[in-house]
């Protein structure tokens, strides 16, 4: 039944569950979550079945965009945890991380143990999300990790390497300048080098 609701075919989906051919499981959910298919999931939830909303299927939803999904959800007082923004932050879904800071201070607040992790920026910027990695400074005290700018070197992201070098004191690992260098970013490699006095000793083929 996963396959079919992510497909988002709910005519089949339901003709499925009345032939007691399958059960969804909350495993669908995430599946109709994720895809935004907001009719299955109204379905699962308040149709015959017994399943019920959890932290997994807001995570899904955040990671996919789905805001208008997240609002249902939100609605019906679903679960959620810092997995929801880490994962619109990965995948650059600003709005949503601006609508789950704005929505969700029960789990978002800084005083909070349970909030947005270091791992969020890290990540935002590994894909070379900047737009992202900025909103994150500016709004949240968690930061990054040194990680942020070595992936976001390796990947190729100038601009981010760049950004975060001006603007954060975590710089990179020694790893930076060789990872760059291995994927070919020369602009990079040349920024770390001469911005940062980073060296290697490494010996590796550049792609071309």
């Amino acid at each position: 039944m996963n396959a079919i609701a992510a497909d988002g075919n709910i005519h089949f989906l339901q003709w499925v569950y009345t032939q007691g051919v399958g059960s969804p499981t909350s495993h669908t959910l995430e599946v109709a979550a994720f895809n935004g298919y907001l009719s299955i999931l109204q379905w699962l939830h308040d149709g015959p079945t017994t399943l019920v909303l959890s932290a997994a299927t807001f995570r899904e939803a955040a990671r996919c965009g789905q805001l208008e999904v997240l609002k249902w959800l939100h609605e019906r007082q679903c679960p959620a945890t810092s997995a929801a923004i880490e994962a619109a932050a990965e995948n650059g879904f600003l709005k949503v991380v601006q609508w789950l800071y704005a929505n969700r201070k029960e789990w978002l607040h800084e005083d909070l143990h349970q909030s947005c992790t270091s791992w969020a920026m890290d990540n935002a910027a590994r894909q070379g999300y900047l737009d992202m990695v900025k909103w994150l400074h500016f709004h949240r005290t968690e930061g990054c990790t040194a990680e942020a700018m070595s992936s976001a070197a390796a990947n190729g992201h100038l601009d981010v390497v760049r950004w975060l070098h001006w603007n954060r004191t975590e710089g990179c690992d020694s790893t930076a300048l060789s990872r760059a260098i291995t994927e070919g970013h020369l602009d990079v490699a040349l920024f770390l080098h001469q911005e940062r006095g980073i060296t290697s000793s490494f010996r590796g083929d550049v792609r071309r």
